[in-house]
């Protein structure tokens, strides 16, 4: 959805709105609560950003760093550069911010 609509402000605020539309149970009440509240810390929403949010909330803290230890002791081993390359994107897609530029 990020791709096809891009970042343009209005944009920005169809694919918020859209990912409300989503939601239910416990993830949609964070959604009203964190993004919908006018009295909401973040003003600014992006779709990347409340998507993070909701990592954030959800996920708990030992999942978060038990994936970046992962991430950073594997080693390739026996195995080819793909099973590397396959097992460092596998860890990374599960944590919360991306890697930094010199990570990957």
């Amino acid at each position: 959805m990020n791709q096809l609509l891009g970042s343009d402000p209005e944009m920005t605020l169809i694919q918020i709105r859209y990912l409300g539309t989503c939601l239910t149970g416990n993830a949609h009440e964070w959604y009203v609560r964190n993004i919908e509240s006018w009295d909401c810390i973040t003003q600014l929403w992006t779709l990347e950003s409340a998507l993070e949010g909701m990592q954030k909330y959800f996920l708990p803290a030992l999942t978060h760093r038990q994936v970046s230890i992962s991430y950073k002791t594997t080693r390739q081993g026996r195995g080819t550069v793909q099973d590397l390359l396959n097992k460092l994107t596998k860890f990374s897609m599960c944590m919360v911010k991306a890697p930094g530029q010199y990570m990957q």
